[in-house]
């Protein structure tokens, strides 16, 4: 069996701590991926390790001489909390040609390169290590179409550098913030942003009114600016940390890591009226609501007759001008 690892190439910071595994890639029945099953160097692998116990690991010096020696399939890496190394995985994002699709492009961007990228064990993904640590009240896993883990978890690492990336692990906390409100925890997503809405199968209002939460409602303390990302604090309720609220520019969504809850310009303009609170944002988070919002919209300036937004209460307000012109009294009347 050949070991798929390229030892040199693995990162600096890695080869000097001991928690490393051998594993061997059981194919299952449909040929697919295989299941990688940790094994114990202090036993020469005759027996399995465990992410969760110190015991079963030891130095990359010997599980790179003991992979080889009973022909593994590669060597692991046990990711520990107290380390402040994370890993994101993004599987399946590379295609025939060795282009990356738009999941992979995303979680890479906020990096720009600056940390180690490695191919995965199937060569059809990608692993990116950094240091920092994920909130604590995150445990780590599937989050939409990457998975981030800091804890508890061995990642088959291959040493397979991927071009223009750095050849070791470097200080990356602000990107795995980003990435965490790229893709937040389906488990806990409680909100659907509201750009994703269609009013009556005409376009979203976000669209329609050309609403950006970076004019609504960039941080005055952003401290860091990544591409199209921005962070600081909540702007309408603070924050103790100081980085408790991102914005994604490019998509215009945004993010609250205090109440695990986010949207589209929409909420976000709505929360500054008052409207609707921080914690109230979800699927119904305009419930009966509807008309103050239209209302403070067109206060704001916005011309929703104009942009084509119906809406019953639109059509009201259109309907009884219309009639007060015909009775020549709609001067007096306010769209």
């Amino acid at each position: 069996m050949t070991v798929h690892c390229n030892f040199a190439g693995v990162p600096r910071v890695l080869k000097q701590i001991d928690n490393w595994v051998t594993f061997k890639n059981i194919v299952t029945k449909d040929g697919k991926k295989g299941r990688k099953i940790p094994f114990d160097c202090n036993t020469l692998c005759s027996t399995t390790a465990c992410s969760n116990d110190q015991k079963t690991w030891s130095s990359f010096e010997i599980a790179e001489i003991l992979a080889q020696e009973k022909h593994m399939s590669g060597i692991g890496f046990v990711l520990e909390k107290k380390l402040g190394i994370y890993c994101i995985d993004v599987d399946d994002c590379i295609s025939t040609d060795g282009s990356l699709n738009k999941t992979a492009r995303y979680a890479l961007e906020p990096f720009k390169f600056g940390t180690y990228c490695e191919l995965s064990y199937n060569k059809t993904g990608i692993h990116v290590f950094g240091m920092g640590t994920l909130p604590e009240d995150e445990l780590g896993g599937a989050r939409g179409d990457i998975e981030v883990y800091d804890d508890g978890r061995f990642i088959a690492v291959t040493g397979w550098r991927m071009l223009q990336c750095s050849d070791d692990i470097t200080d990356n906390q602000w990107p795995l913030n980003v990435n965490l409100a790229q893709f937040p925890d389906k488990k806990k997503l409680t909100y659907i942003p509201q750009t994703t809405y269609k009013w009556l199968n005409s376009g979203s209002i976000t669209d329609k009114l050309g609403l950006r939460c970076s004019s609504i409602a960039l941080p005055d303390d952003y401290t860091h600016k990544n591409g199209c990302c921005f962070q600081g604090s909540h702007p309408f309720h603070g924050s103790s940390t100081g980085a408790n609220f991102v914005i994604d520019d490019r998509e215009n969504v945004w993010y609250c890591f205090r109440h695990n809850v986010g949207g589209g310009a929409l909420e976000l303009f709505a929360m500054k009226e008052g409207i609707i609170d921080c914690e109230d944002c979800g699927r119904n988070a305009f419930y009966g609501k509807w008309p103050e919002v239209m209302k403070a919209l067109e206060n704001a300036g916005y011309d929703l007759e104009k942009s084509g937004i119906s809406n019953p209460l639109i059509k009201q307000r259109v309907n009884l001008k219309h009639t007060l012109t015909s009775l020549g009294v709609g001067r007096n009347v306010k769209n």
